[in-house]
């Protein structure tokens, strides 16, 4: 047993090193304030030690002129490989010469001095290497690399020292990637001063080399060995990786003069914990309400997976994840790759990028994580230029642990991740009066109900029909939730092994009832935005609230094998993805109830809500997705052919009723109480004999076979070609065919609600290339063009069953003059059904609905051909700098028609415009009912197709001492037919579809998520010390975003209307979207009626100053033309990590704190976002305009204000 222990050396192996070697490897280098003791001690024995140099030097110059008697052999490998133990066999020959343990430690004094230096180092040096418990002796054979190490500055094994820089020391000590000749030279005159030394030394006639580093290094050995052997093994990678794993960690520690930097996401702030807050650290990355916009699609055209299962919010209403933006918590994730141009057929189901999440695994060491995460309204600003927010109780605390653990070493590993999650969000904020004399409104916290009544219907309906309808004031709501992970990995053999994952998340949030009466006619009971359950004349109870379920499961399955020596592989993999979406709510089944009273100036008003809200009951969202795939892979010479299977299957089900569980509305307190008939009812119900509810559904699968080539044309230059073919396949839903449907458009194109897609064959060839064009990885030239293929949200297509009036009905009935039509009140809709229809109802050919869903025939998925060309560069300094640029073209863009419109010969011509506009006009197609049919047609358009162009340049740097950097800046340019954005196909049709002619005519406009330009900076910086580290994070992003209403975009369109009761209607009347402007000249405006003159010239000072419409007079606005104002978001983070040593290991207790938008908390003038009255500025009304001045102000809303989190880890090692 030596005196000294290995891991707490109070030196390291610099000691040995030559002065000059020394200044060298240390010049310019942060040690860090927990090893400067260890520097300062090393540096002085070096320093005493190198004063011996000239002796050593006078030695060696005798033997310095003898040649070699033969060329060496090589033992080469990765660590870990079985190199030692091979070196310790072959080193038993005599004739073999090799470099000792001694030796590795003390290069420079061999030739003198020895025996006595020897002999302190054997007294002091443990007996056993701690790393593997393999034997230490200092006359041992050893591995040269150390001994190099303290001879000359250019080796890897510098990272022992200063990890911080082993990127660094790999590329260009490692790889010899770039290094420089003067400095290859030296190398090539240290190693051979080696070599002689060590056959003096050990009185070889031969070298015999044990060094792994040396397997990057061949090409240089063999130009100083012309005839060496080599000898390269091989060992089970997966084995080879926890091995090297373990030793570099422990050998690192007694070594390293630095502490080792976190990775850049530990370092990323983030409030909401969600893979969004890591995803948008890419430069093409696009905020907005709904998610994130990558690479020019929208937020829906994407394509996330985790560990290849897709994590996509398939069904489509929401944002772009699912479950609620967080699917699987970011502490079961390793990391995450955003890729916008993968020309890799592997590829596909995206026109925007593609989202790759690994899991973590699990290890040969015990490794186990507890956190806590707090947020609350007390961590929300309130503040901000332009007022004060009325903040609502909300609390979310999240309490989770992560576990990663061996099973059976090397073989069989585990890791799982549990997060339960604790959320208080707040009902509803508004009171009732405590009397009748109270006012009451908007500007006020009070609505007109009194305490006294409510109280009275709550006891009523608790004492006459057991149901409670909950609080209608002062009350808060729970909402828990949790999210579990886990996976195994089992190394079955060496070549063959199998991961398998599970996750599943459970999360909810809560609801006011919806305003909607639909489908009453509000001219029969009441109106809902003047009068509903939200405005000032009601309350609604607290079980009148929903929980909108967002539950997410996972399983992914992939085997891994290797045959013919590695040559051939194959990969199989299969994933689930199940969206479950479900509404729940409180207190039991109970239909909903309005009651009325009259408002002061006499108009139907509402007074109380209570029940279920209209839509909860039998409200599903459901996909399940199930993809097989299988993946061969063979290596020939230079080429890695691959070539795969893959099936997907998806299954959408959707349900939807209006009135579900019944709907009643009453004319007064006094008529329910008093069992009076009803002023309306509602119940919806299945169309079959036993009026069940049917949940539409829509099966989608697609065959796919891709076939790729990565060809290594040289060392330098890396080429893959491949080509991808999917069958997407749409099944037969004869059963859901409208008869009536059927009949009233055979003369207008043939359509029927049955209608599917048929199956097309698409190909999408794919190039792409990286050239190192100097050979040393400085300037790096790579690009590709392909196509790609994407997806619609499953909303849309299961709307084709849902919308066809085939397996749903209901009743709609309202109160006649005797009032003897109307049901009777009941709770249980089995009873109501019975009411209204005696037992008699029967499935039967319903009238076409008014606004069917219709699949083209002819439909194919919107498509686009990515081209991107990019530079890669090492400038001084070890800074790397990139400059990308990339072109996509859209084809097949997908567009909404509404059918049943005829264009008006002629069109319209609006005073002052230089041409007449599309006018649409009903084409008076109607349902065995009487109803006009209008329905709407999912068709691709006709060569009118859009394009994303971006260039963007990205620079980063690590220093040696805990600081990373990387700031990018990004141009982009976006054109669509529509953005997409709807959550059901009407909204897809009449949302931001702004045209000159109608959202019918389809035209070209600026993509509104798609910012001109945005800027990013992202700062990490860790501070570590003995006992423990400091680690901040700093994310800037500037981009172009403001907000109409409650959403946010990067463009907008100045747009004009006709004025129709209350509703604001396009000028082309095809009831889609309002109109764009015609921007006149000063002499047009001149001519055109406006409503006062005065209003006419501040309409025209307005043009004037403004930016976009100034530029474009005589023409008509372009969708998306103007831009919004810059928005710039500071976001912060900062954890200290505290040290706690526990039966010899390094525990680590982590406190933590995010804040969102800092800026505003030092200032609240800082990180507001600005908001724009109306983008709807000209009104056409009576043959006279009318200019509606916008104004800008700043969003009253928490995006504008600051947020923050507070966290606390401890981590078991």
């Amino acid at each position: 047993m030596g005196l000294l222990e290995f891991d707490k050396l109070p030196i390291n192996t610099l000691v040995g090193a030559d002065w000059k070697t020394f200044k060298a490897v240390t010049a310019n280098k942060t040690i860090d304030k927990g090893f400067r003791n260890k520097y300062f001690l090393t540096k002085s024995v070096c320093r005493l030690l190198s004063l011996l140099q000239p002796f050593e030097d006078a030695r060696y110059r005798k033997i310095a002129d003898k040649p070699l008697e033969m060329d060496p052999v090589f033992i080469l490998g990765h660590w870990r490989s079985g190199t030692t133990f091979m070196h310790n066999v072959f080193s038993c020959d005599k004739h073999f010469g090799y470099n000792t343990t001694y030796q590795t430690v003390f290069p420079n004094l061999m030739l003198w001095g020895q025996p006595f230096f020897k002999k302190n180092m054997a007294f002091l040096m443990p007996d056993k290497r701690p790393t593997d418990n393999m034997e230490l002796k200092v006359d041992l054979p050893q591995e040269e690399e150390f001994a190099l190490a303290n001879m000359m500055p250019y080796t890897y094994y510098n990272f022992w020292f200063f990890p911080k820089h082993m990127l660094e020391y790999c590329d260009r000590y490692l790889l010899f990637d770039n290094i420089s000749e003067h400095e290859r030279e030296v190398f090539k005159e240290t190693f051979l001063k080696l070599i002689k030394i060590s056959l003096w030394n050990t009185k070889g006639s031969q070298f015999l080399s044990k060094n792994p580093p040396h397997t990057g290094r061949v090409k240089t050995l063999v130009e100083m060995f012309p005839n060496a052997k080599f000898i390269y093994l091989k060992r089970n990678p997966y084995t080879v990786f926890e091995s090297t794993r373990s030793f570099f960690t422990n050998t690192i520690q007694p070594l390293r003069l630095q502490d080792i930097s976190n990775e850049q996401i530990e370092l990323m702030p983030t409030v909401n914990r969600s893979m969004n807050d890591i995803m948008r650290l890419t430069p093409q990355a696009s905020s907005t309400t709904s998610g994130l916009a990558i690479g020019g699609g929208n937020y829906r055209q994407s394509y996330v997976t985790v560990d290849g299962a897709a994590f996509n919010n398939m069904f489509g209403i929401g944002g772009n994840l699912p479950a609620g933006g967080s699917p699987i918590s970011l502490d079961a994730l390793e990391q995450v790759s955003v890729s916008i141009t993968p020309f890799d057929v592997r590829q596909s189901g995206f026109t925007g990028g593609a989202i790759n999440a690994v899991t973590k695994s699990g290890t040969n060491d015990l490794k186990v994580s507890a956190y806590l995460y707090s947020k609350s309204d007390q961590l929300q600003g309130d503040k901000y230029d332009g007022g004060k927010l009325s903040l609502s109780e909300m609390r979310n605390n999240t309490l989770g642990f992560s576990v990663g653990a061996p099973i059976v070493r090397n073989k069989l590993f585990v890791f799982a991740n549990f997060e339960r999650e604790w959320n208080t969000t707040p009902g509803n904020s508004r009171l009732a009066r405590t009397s009748e004399s109270q006012d009451f409104g908007k500007a006020l916290q009070y609505n007109r109900p009194t305490t006294a009544k409510l109280d009275e219907m709550s006891r009523f309906l608790i004492d006459n029909y057991g149901y409670n309808p909950g609080a209608y004031q002062n009350y808060s709501v729970k909402t828990p939730g949790y999210k579990l992970m886990a996976r195994v990995d089992w190394n079955i053999n060496r070549n063959h092994a199998l991961n398998v994952r599970f996750s599943r998340t459970q999360n909810k949030y809560s609801s006011a009832p919806s305003s909607s009466i639909s489908p009453l006619n509000a001219g029969k009971v009441y109106d809902k935005d003047v009068y509903g359950r939200t405005s000032v004349y009601a309350m609604y109870f607290g079980n009148s609230r929903y929980y909108q379920e967002q539950n997410f499961t996972s399983v992914a399955a992939e085997l891994n094998s290797r045959f013919m020596d590695s040559r051939l592989t194959n990969t199989l993999r299969y994933t689930y993805s199940h969206q479950y979406e479900p509404r729940s709510y409180d207190g039991g089944i109970f239909p909903t109830v309005d009651i009325l009273e009259p408002a002061e100036n006499g108009a139907s008003a509402l007074y109380a809500s209570f029940g279920l809200d209209p839509f909860t009951e039998g409200n599903l969202r459901e996909v399940s997705t199930h993809i097989l795939t299988d993946e061969i892979g063979y290596t020939l010479g230079k080429h890695r052919l691959v070539a795969g299977l893959q099936f997907e299957h998806n299954l959408t089900t959707n349900g939807y009723l209006q009135g579900g569980a019944g709907y009643y509305v009453y004319e007064s307190w006094d008529d329910f109480k008093n069992d009076k008939a009803p002023l309306a009812f509602r119940i919806a119900h299945g169309n079959n004999d036993d009026l069940s509810q049917a949940f539409p559904q829509f099966s989608h699968m697609q065959y796919s076979v891709y076939l790729q080539d990565e060809i290594n044309v040289s060392e330098r230059f890396k080429a893959t070609v491949g080509v991808r073919f999917e069958v997407p396949v749409y099944p037969s839903i004869s059963g859901n065919e409208n008869k009536d449907f059927t009949e009233i458009f055979a003369d207008h194109g043939g359509y029927k609600t049955s209608d599917m897609p048929k199956a097309r064959l698409s190909v999408a060839p794919r190039v792409g290339f990286n050239w190192d064009m100097t050979g040393e990885r400085k300037y790096i030239l790579r690009g590709g063009t392909g196509v790609f293929n994407g997806r619609l949200p499953f909303v849309w297509l299961v709307s084709v069953a849902g919308n066809s009036n085939t397996i749903q009905n209901g009743l709609t009935l309202y109160r006649n003059e005797k009032g003897d039509n109307m049901p009777k009140f009941h709770t249980n809709v089995k009873d109501m059904l019975e009411d209204v229809y005696k037992g008699t109802y029967k499935g039967h050919d319903l009238a076409a609905n008014t606004q069917p869903t219709i699949l083209d025939k002819n439909l194919k998925m919107p498509s686009t051909w990515k081209s991107s060309l990019a530079l890669d560069l090492k400038l001084p300094g070890d800074v790397n700098l990139n400059i990308e640029g990339i072109y996509n073209k859209d084809f097949n863009s997908v567009t909404v028609t509404k059918l049943g419109m005829v264009e008006k010969e002629g069109g319209i011509r609006l005073p002052g415009e230089p041409e007449a506009r599309t006018y649409w006009e009903s084409g008076n197609i109607r349902n065995k009912d009487g109803e006009t049919v209008n329905p709407y047609l999912i068709n691709n358009t006709d060569d009118v197709d859009g394009y994303y162009a971006s260039v963007s340049a990205q620079v980063s740097k690590t220093w040696g001492f805990g600081l990373s950097l990387t700031a990018a800046y990004t141009y982009s340019s976006a054109k669509n037919v529509i953005d997409g954005i709807g959550d059901q196909v009407t909204s897809a049709f009449s949302t931001n579809t702004f045209n000159k002619n109608g959202s019918n005519v389809p035209e070209l406009g600026y993509a509104s998520y798609v910012s001109p330009h945005r800027i990013l900076l992202n700062v990490g910086y860790r501070l570590a010390h003995k006992s423990g580290a400091s680690n901040f994070g700093l994310y800037y992003e500037a981009f172009r975003q403001g907000y109409i209403g409650s959403y946010s975009y990067s463009r907008y369109s100045y747009t004009m209307y006709v004025q129709s009761g209350k509703y604001q209607n396009p000028v082309t009347n095809d009831r889609g979207a309002v109109n764009l402007i015609y921007i006149p000249t000063r002499e047009e405006l001149d001519g055109m009626p406006f409503t006062s003159d005065e209003n006419r010239e501040e309409y025209w000072k307005f043009i004037r100053n403004d930016d976009y419409l100034s530029k474009h007079t005589g023409e008509y606005s372009k969708r998306g033309g103007a831009v919004m104002p810059w928005q710039h978001m500071l976001n912060f983070r900062f954890s200290q990590d505290f040290y706690v040593n526990v039966k010899g290991r390094r525990n680590t207790i982590s406190l933590g704190l995010d804040v969102n938008n800092i800026a505003n908390m030092l200032n609240r003038d800082w990180g507001n976002v600005k908001r724009i009255s109306t983008t709807n500025i000209l009104k056409y009304e009576n043959g006279a305009y009318t200019f509606n001045k916008p104004t800008w102000s700043k969003y009253a809303g928490t995006i504008s204000t600051w947020s923050a989190m507070f966290s606390i880890r401890y981590t078991f090692n």
